[in-house]
Parts: structure tokens; C-alpha cells; sequence
């Protein structure tokens, strides 16, 4: 299923930022529209199955309900949130962004390099 949502996010992340972008350019609507839109749509939903294939190899599947459970009551936490107080939103993004950078690069430096064959 997600070979098919993947394409289909980037395809509506695209025409829906570009249904935003009606007074522009049709240049720069669509460019933009590709960029911002399908971009952070096939970033999304890429990091979404990664994090299922992830969840799926450390617990054999059994915690997937607890992982898919968090992104969707998280995404229905910001999206609310970002209507009612956007700038808040926006803050917690920017550290939510912050920390998984920080956790990434806080594994990597722990990996142990492996031996040259």
C-alpha cells in the first residue's frame, strides 16, 4: 500500500499547494507548487513508512499499532494546533525538526564503525 500512497502524496501535495498559487506566475506556481508541496508531501510520507519498516524490524510488527497511533493523534494535534495557535506550532515543529536532527546525529556517532574486509 505504501508504494501507492507515496506517488499519490506527492501528486496531491503538488496540486494542492498549486490550487494556493493562483495570482503567481505559472512558473513559479508550479515550481513551487513541486517543490514545497510535493516535496515535504514525499518527505512525509517516506519518513512515515520508514518509520513503520523501523518499528516492523525492532519489534517484529507488534508495535506498529503504537507507532502509527502517535503520527496520526500527532497529526491531528499540529494540524489543529497550527489553525488555532500557529506560531506555537510552528516553534514545536522547529524543535520536533531540532531533536530528531539531534537523535540522528547522536546515533550516528555512537555506531561503531564497521571493520574494513
Amino acid at each position: 500500500m505504501d508504494a501507492i500512497a507515496l506517488p499519490t502524496s506527492i501528486i496531491a501535495g503538488t496540486l494542492i499547494t498549486a490550487s494556493f498559487g493562483t495570482d503567481l506566475n505559472p512558473f513559479l506556481q508550479w515550481s513551487l507548487a513541486v517543490i514545497a508541496g510535493g516535496g515535504v508531501a514525499g518527505a512525509v510520507k517516506g519518513m512515515t513508512g520508514f518509520s513503520r519498516l523501523a518499528s516492523t524490524a525492532t519489534t517484529g510488527g507488534l508495535g506498529n499499532f503504537v507507532v502509527t497511533t502517535l503520527e496520526l493523534v500527532g497529526a491531528i494535534a499540529l494540524s489543529v494546533l497550527a489553525i488555532v495557535l500557529p506560531k506555537l506550532a510552528l516553534v514545536l515543529v522547529l524543535l520536533l525538526i531540532g531533536s530528531l536532527v539531534g537523535a540522528g546525529v547522536w546515533f550516528g556517532l555512537k555506531r561503531k564503525p564497521l571493520p574494513n574486509s
